[in-house]
């Protein structure tokens, strides 16, 4: 029989990708429940956490630094528990366990670190159709962790991971033809695979797209469009996004120029710890005396 929060996450991931602002709430509140759950050592609280801000439904982005906070509390609470738990799970067919358990031999997380066994259970993930042990699997043949190093492999698999919409699998399934590993180079093919990747919630990815336009690679220049993705960017808590876009407002490019909004900005990413913004906050200062 499953938990309270276990009822509330399975309605959550099979209903909604992205969550719109109304869901964005409801999700936000589920989040904040299972972190008081985890806090108090409810074990399996955590990896429902852990799996909800990796998917970004819990406030729309994808938040690593706290899933795999979450994630670590969850194995720190107990962890023989925490890999029977998983391991259980993943030999019965549930594929997004085989991810937790590569994650945590991948990272030495309750257990040995050990890639080879890492990667085995990534790639069991994979096959099973979990998305992000597609992006663990790609991760691990594109370095060569675990494993043979294999890039037109792991484009495959990225691709996989992207097309079931996991938007970090679409990044590096478009980073793989922006930088031609495992595949000729392609700006052109890289630039709308970034794009499903932000709209789907990597605010890294918002930035890539940002850049693109802004350079014209891979699509035509467009100021307007830099100033859009870099505002997603910020939306997403990217302190690089914000400081991009707060320079566009203090140069009056793609937006009008707001000097007011340039320093708030400016001071939104050096709060979010991006060094250069703090060093382009006192200039703004400077400036403003």
């Amino acid at each position: 029989m499953k938990s309270r929060f276990g009822v509330i996450l399975t309605f959550l991931i099979t209903t909604f990708a992205v969550p719109s602002a109304g869901v964005a709430k409801d999700t936000a509140k589920v989040g904040a429940e299972l972190r008081k759950a985890c806090d108090a050592k409810e074990m399996k609280a955590c990896f429902d956490l852990t799996k909800l801000e990796w998917a970004g439904k819990v406030t729309g982005w994808i938040d690593w630094k706290k899933a795999w906070t979450a994630f670590q509390d969850g194995v720190n609470i107990d962890k023989d528990k925490a890999l029977a738990l998983h391991q259980k799970a993943c030999d019965s067919g549930t594929a997004s366990a085989c991810y937790d358990v590569g994650i945590m031999y991948g990272n030495g997380w309750g257990v040995a670190k050990d890639d080879a066994k890492a990667a085995q259970f990534y790639q069991k993930a994979c096959d099973g159709g979990d998305a992000p042990g597609c992006y663990g699997y790609g991760q691990v043949l594109r370095m060569g962790r675990g494993l043979e190093k294999d890039e037109p492999k792991a484009l495959l698999v990225y691709k996989k991971s992207c097309d079931a919409s996991y938007a970090p699998g679409c990044y590096k399934h478009a980073y793989m033809y922006e930088e031609g590993l495992g595949v000729a180079k392609n700006d052109a093919k890289a630039a709308p695979i970034y794009k499903k990747s932000c709209e789907n919630g990597d605010s890294g990815a918002c930035n890539k797209l940002a850049t693109m336009y802004e350079k014209g690679q891979g699509v035509k220049k467009n100021e307007a469009k830099v100033a859009h993705f870099y505002q997603k960017s910020c939306e997403g808590r990217s302190g690089r996004g914000c400081h991009s876009l707060a320079s566009l407002y203090e140069k009056g490019q793609g937006v009008a120029k707001d000097k007011a909004k340039a320093t708030s900005l400016y001071q939104r990413a050096c709060e979010r710890g991006f060094a250069d913004a703090c060093n382009s906050l006192q200039a703004a200062s400077a400036k403003a005396k």
